[in-house]
């Protein structure tokens, strides 16, 4: 592979596309799905794919065939989370929606951006996307960058401390070293798997500002573009070759896997024979099995007990108002509000330290975000809605400098429970569970008064 394809393959196929936030995908009921997976890859690099349940639909159906349901143009950007993007898909415009690596190898992780995505290596595994995953918690604290490396949207950043970090179209990777190998594995450059994280940084960023430099000096003839254009065409051929080949390895596959079951449903048929000439056994072990049932179903049954009376409890506490005292009790007293809401957030700060369950409405066993709200909500006799984009409609909106206790702050994919002084309670990561912030440690999109 020569130097400027290895540089490209930082960019990811058609860059000069995939750069540009102002245009978005545009979504009409007469047009081809196949119309709107040639924006997506020219936007992004990578692959879209549109289901209609657990089916593909066909390329020639147009966007109302598959079911969109709005028309209009989504207005997304490379730094957008693959997982936002598909759930936006389906709430604003009806359509189920998958993203796939450019080879079409494997879906992409929910945690990587639409950047992201175009760039990932093909054959690629799932260790390779979750070294490139970013988060709310991925850029260091306390520290400041001091130079950059650049190329693509890939950059190297040196901080004041030392350290090294790795950002993705301006996302901070959550495993820095494990992106710099991403970074040296597309470039060819040889590394030492016992440098640390600043030695590699430092020696990648030098080779990185190299590359950068001799990209802007180097000339590029007629003949170069027409080689490289040769070179690409047989490249497609192998790649075709490789498809073909990877076709027929999953034929044998599915052949041997057919013979396996032949073979497991003989040793089967021949093990019932036995059971049968072995009848008193038999009935032994159905009374042993029958006992280990019996024993796991009263084991099953005593834990529904105690979360049943977990949830009593914690429905009793919300209906006569009697909450355990904690550390932020002054500061919801102390607040302008009313007394319901104080409720509520005395209610909900109880439940500091519990975990973080992606899906999960449990104040115990571990809720989301929006669980957690909904909760907090339901166990007061309100209803109101699942999720945290739906949650930034419910209710009455006020400014932010009238927030009381139970208000809702609702941020971009993210919601929390407004407790007084400036400080909200949330179900905030995997890693940090329910805690309390700052109101204002990210952009507040909306404030919602339910009671």
């Amino acid at each position: 592979m020569s130097f400027f394809n290895r540089i490209a393959n930082l960019f990811g196929p058609k860059q000069e596309n995939r750069t540009i936030d102002t245009d978005g995908l545009v979504l009409k009921k007469d047009i081809k799905v196949s119309e709107l997976k040639i924006q997506f890859n020219e936007r992004f690099g990578s692959v879209l794919r549109v289901y209609s349940g657990r089916s593909q639909v066909s390329n020639d159906i147009t966007l109302s065939e598959a079911g969109l349901t709005n028309e209009g143009v989504f207005n997304c950007r490379g730094n957008m989370l693959v997982g936002n993007f598909i759930n936006k898909m389906m709430e604003d415009y009806g359509l189920k929606v998958k993203v796939f690596t450019c080879d079409e190898w494997v879906a992409v992780l929910d945690g990587l951006t639409l950047s992201a995505s175009g760039i990932i290596k093909k054959n690629a595994v799932k260790a390779d996307m979750e070294a490139m995953l970013s988060g709310d918690n991925a850029k260091p604290e306390g520290v400041t960058p001091v130079s950059e490396a650049k190329i693509g949207v890939f950059a190297v950043i040196k901080n004041s401390d030392g350290s090294y970090s790795v950002t993705i179209d301006g996302m901070y990777c959550a495993n820095s070293k494990s992106a710099m190998r991403q970074i040296a594995d597309a470039l060819e450059f040889k590394y030492e798997a016992e440098w640390t994280t600043r030695q590699f940084g430092a020696k990648l960023s030098d080779y990185m500002n190299k590359c950068a430099s001799e990209m802007q000096m180097a000339p590029v003839s007629a003949s170069t573009v027409e080689k490289e254009s040769v070179k690409a065409e047989k490249e497609a051929e192998a790649e075709k070759s490789a498809i073909e080949a990877h076709a027929e390895l999953e034929r044998i596959k599915a052949e041997a896997e057919a013979a396996k079951k032949a073979a497991e449903a003989e040793v089967k048929r021949l093990q019932e024979e036995a059971e049968k000439a072995k009848a008193e056994a038999a009935e032994m072990k159905a009374k042993q099995e029958a006992s280990v049932a019996k024993a796991l179903l009263q084991q099953e049954q005593k834990q529904l007990k105690q979360l049943q009376a977990q949830a009593q409890r914690g429905n009793t506490a919300a209906a006569t108002g009697s909450y355990t005292t904690t550390n932020y009790t002054s500061v919801i007293e102390n607040a302008s509000g009313s007394d319901m809401g104080k409720r509520l957030a005395k209610y909900a700060c109880q439940y500091i330290g519990n975990p973080y369950v992606a899906g999960g409405t449990s104040l115990t066993n571990g809720a989301d975000c929006s669980g957690f709200t909904f909760r907090i909500y339901s166990d007061f006799g309100y209803s109101i809605p699942r999720t945290s984009y739906e949650q930034r409609s419910c209710g009455t909106g006020v400014d932010y400098s009238s927030a009381q206790p139970g208000d809702l702050i609702c941020y971009d994919g993210h919601v929390a429970m407004y407790i007084g002084g400036g400080l909200i309670v949330h179900a905030s990561t995997q890693r940090t569970g329910i805690k309390v912030s700052n109101a204002n440690y990210r952009p507040i999109l909306a404030v919602r008064r339910v009671v």
